[in-house]
């Protein structure tokens, strides 16, 4: 007579090495989706550092480089040839710079015949990590002299 043997070592072996791959297969697409969230809320704050530094260029051009008139339009902070806008997390400008989580300042570089030049650039307060930087140029408004 035959023995026959039984394969149920074999099914058994089958099956652990199916839940090893699933497993390693599950712990990659968890870091995947870890990694997709860290991205989304770095690409956030890029966008409203973006939107900020867009609105304050535009304003200081529209004021023709006139750090006075674009303070009164903003708010925020001049010292010297330097205007500073601060928000806070939500992005919300607040007037106290101990609440800000984020500072946009606008510099002004240099000024040529009838030409204004500046930078604005937004920076996070914990990491001082720049967010966004926009090069503005501008044209100075004619005076009767």
């Amino acid at each position: 007579m035959r023995e026959s043997k039984s394969k149920a070592p074999l099914v058994l072996m089958e099956q652990v090495i199916m839940v090893l791959v699933f497993s390693l297969a599950a712990a990659l697409c968890v870091q995947a989706f870890a990694l997709s969230g860290t991205i989304s809320k770095k690409l956030v704050k890029r966008d409203h550092a973006m939107a900020v530094s867009q609105t304050m260029a535009e304003t200081i051009k529209a004021c023709g480089g006139n750090m006075a008139r674009a303070q009164k339009e903003l708010g925020g902070r001049i010292d010297g040839e330097t205007l500073t806008l601060s928000y806070d997390a939500d992005w919300n400008q607040v007037s106290d710079e101990k609440l800000a989580v984020y500072f946009a300042v606008f510099k002004q570089t240099k000024m040529e015949q009838l030409c204004g030049h500046g930078q604005v650039s937004v920076t996070e307060r914990e990491s001082q990590k720049e967010l966004f930087s926009l090069e503005i140029v501008w044209q100075e408004e004619l005076t009767d002299e």
